[in-house]
C-alpha cells in the first residue's frame, strides 16, 4: 500500500494534512509520495499528449465534455417546455451559464474532450495510482472563511486537471474526513473561530469498502474522533456526552 498526497498553499492547513497523512503512514507502514502532476506529466506524458503540458492538454476538457452532455440532455425537455409554453425554462444562473457555453460547443469538440480525458485516465493509473491498494490524500479545498454576507462569486469553470475530477475520471470511491481545526478572526461574531479542514482519500476503482475501513481505522488508531458536533467547533466531547447521556433517560 502506497500513499500519495499534493501539497496546499496554506501552512497552517497543510501541517494538519502533514500530520495526519503521519498518522496514515505510521498506521499501516505505508511509503509516502509526494506528487505534483504537472511535474509527473511533464516527464511521463504520453504518447497522445504529444508533448503538450498537462494544462494545455486538459485545457477546456472539462467544460467541452461536461458542459455539452449537461446541456444536450435536456433537450427534449427544453423542447417541450417551449412548445408549449412559448418561451424558454428558467433556471439558475448556473445552469443559464452552462447552457450559454454548451450552445457553442460542437460535438467533435466534445467527442475530442472525452477523447483526452480517456488518455488521462489511463496515464492516471499507470503513473499515479499506482501499486498495492493505493490511497491518494486530496486536500478538499483552501481553509478560509465564507461569509453569507459575501456576494456570490461569478461561475467558473473547473479544469479536469482540478483534484475534484480525478476520482469521477477513474470512477474510484472517495471518502472525505475532518481532520482538525484551524483559527480565525471572525468579523461576524468579532471572535476567534474555528475552521473545519478536510481531506479526502481515494483508492482504486472498486475498493469502496476498503477505502472506509482504511479511514476508520486510521481515526481510530491515530486516536482521532469518527464523528463530529454540530455548532461552533467541530470536536467537543461535552457536547457528546451530554447528548449520549440525554439519550439514556
Amino acid at each position: 500500500m502506497d500513499t500519495d498526497y499534493f501539497p496546499v498553499p496554506n501552512c497552517k492547513q497543510q501541517q494538519l494534512i502533514d500530520d495526519f497523512v503521519g498518522d496514515l503512514s505510521k498506521c499501516f507502514q505505508i511509503n509516502i509520495r509526494t506528487v505534483c502532476l504537472q511535474d509527473l506529466w511533464e516527464d511521463t506524458a504520453p504518447f497522445d499528449a504529444h508533448g503538450q503540458p498537462l494544462q494545455d492538454y486538459l485545457r477546456n476538457v472539462g467544460q467541452n465534455s461536461f458542459f455539452y452532455d449537461f446541456y444536450h440532455s435536456s433537450d427534449s425537455f427544453r423542447e417541450e417546455y417551449e412548445r408549449k409554453y412559448h418561451r424558454a425554462p428558467a433556471v439558475n444562473a448556473v445552469t443559464k451559464w452552462r447552457w450559454k457555453i454548451a450552445k457553442g460547443i460542437s460535438k467533435a469538440q466534445r467527442d475530442d474532450a472525452v477523447r483526452r480525458l480517456d488518455v488521462y485516465k489511463k496515464w492516471l493509473l499507470e503513473q499515479v495510482v499506482v501499486g498495492n491498494h493505493p490511497i491518494v490524500i486530496l486536500p478538499v479545498m483552501d481553509a478560509v472563511p465564507t461569509y453569507r454576507d459575501d456576494p456570490p462569486s461569478s461561475p467558473a469553470t473547473q479544469e479536469a486537471w482540478h483534484q475534484l475530477w480525478m476520482a469521477p475520471i477513474l470512477g474510484s470511491p472517495e471518502v472525505t474526513l475532518p481532520i482538525g481545526q484551524m483559527p480565525y478572526h471572525s468579523r461576524v461574531s468579532e471572535r476567534e473561530e474555528q475552521l473545519p479542514v478536510a481531506i479526502s482519500l481515494m483508492g482504486l476503482p472498486g475498493t469502496d469498502i476498503s477505502l472506509i475501513n482504511t479511514a476508520k481505522t486510521v481515526l481510530e488508531k491515530s486516536g482521532r474522533p469518527c464523528r463530529v458536533a454540530t455548532g461552533r467547533e467541530m470536536f467537543v466531547e461535552d457536547d457528546w456526552e451530554m447528548v449520549e447521556r440525554t439519550a439514556l433517560f
